[in-house]
């Protein structure tokens, strides 16, 4: 598979798994029943997952850098 084609399946891969992070989340938020510490745990699940998009972005963008030093 073309390096283009397999970073976009990977993508669409990540970007359907922080979905259903920050879904599950908001359930968890929605059925919190006015429990603060369920609602902490929802809203950490969508910071978590935020966070870990981004973490992921910045490896990618890393190892781009990386490969055109080194001109792989």
């Amino acid at each position: 598979m073309h390096p283009i084609v397999q970073k976009i399946v990977n993508w669409k891969f990540l970007l359907i798994l922080v979905i259903l992070a920050i879904i599950f989340g908001a359930y968890q938020i929605l059925f919190a029943a006015g429990d603060p510490e369920a609602f902490k745990k929802g809203r950490m699940t969508i910071v978590y997952a935020i966070i870990g998009l981004a973490l992921v972005l910045i490896a990618d963008i890393i190892v781009d850098i990386v490969n055109e030093i080194v001109g792989y």
